[in-house]
């Protein structure tokens, strides 16, 4: 994977993670406004409005709203984060970073700032600021989500760490338990290293765990094909249609059931 791809990659995951539903801004809106109409000299609620004018993605308003809150009292909690948010999804997001720092130079566990922090690095191309910012938006979180994990190990490795990367993985299994999102990733890593054994390890811990162990199964021969081993892997094959066979006919029909039968016929016709 190119520079290029892995940075918009980081951008979408972590994007994903900050990202805001846009049902009901409308009457969020509507309803901020009656607030701050019985409550004028609120700084909080400014900032509330901002939000929502961000997230409507109304700049003129948001800013306003941004600036009125600020008048109001310069040090409101979560001002600079608000500012770093609205930078950001104005495409400015080195004005954006300036206000992350602000904000965890005053709240140094701020997930939301680190989070932020790290998107930003993405943006700018720094891939260590990023794995840092994601390491510290870890630590500080009551419980991390593993997309933290997936995405500051996707920093590592378009740094060339590959082994820190697998290590970053490895920490959120040690800390959310085997998770396929994270057990998958790191396969996919050690698989472009050209680990093969590390990643058959990881496949056979997988297939241990799992109820449904076909797609698993033909995952294992795809590896043990790849690393010249065509004899293991034809019996990978076979051991990934009799999983199929015994699946119950209403699973056995869907669509990608269907499909996964077809390759693996393909796979041992070509062996």
């Amino acid at each position: 994977m190119t520079r290029s791809l892995v940075r918009i990659a980081l951008v979408v995951a972590l994007a994903c993670l900050a990202g805001h539903a846009h049902e009901g801004l409308h009457a969020k809106l509507a309803k901020a406004t009656e607030a701050i109409a019985d409550a004028p000299g609120a700084a909080s609620l400014y900032l509330k409005r901002a939000d929502l004018h961000r997230r409507h993605r109304d700049w003129p308003a948001a800013y306003a709203d941004l600036r009125r809150a600020e008048d109001l009292d310069v040090a409101l909690e979560g001002l600079d984060l608000a500012w770093a948010r609205y930078f950001r999804d104005n495409g400015e997001p080195r004005r954006a970073a300036v206000h992350a720092e602000r904000e965890l130079r005053a709240r140094p566990r701020s997930e939301g700032a680190l989070v932020l922090r790290a998107e930003l690095a993405v943006e700018l191309g720094d891939h260590a600021g990023a794995a840092a910012a994601l390491a510290r938006a870890i630590a500080a979180a009551p419980q991390p989500t593993p997309e933290l994990f997936v995405v500051r190990a996707r920093a590592l490795a378009s740094l060339g760490d590959v082994d820190a990367a697998v290590g970053a993985l490895d920490d959120g299994l040690a800390a959310l338990g085997p998770l396929p999102a994270l057990q998958n990733e790191a396969i996919e890593l050690e698989l472009g290293r050209g680990g093969y054994d590390a990643a058959l390890a990881r496949i056979d811990a997988r297939v241990a765990q799992a109820a449904r162990k076909e797609s698993l199964l033909a995952r294992r021969g795809d590896v043990l094909l790849a690393a010249g081993r065509p004899d293991a892997a034809r019996e990978a094959f076979l051991a990934a249609q009799a999983a199929l066979a015994e699946l119950k006919p209403r699973r056995r029909t869907t669509r990608a059931m269907q499909e996964l039968d077809l390759r693996l016929r393909a796979a041992l016709r070509d062996l």
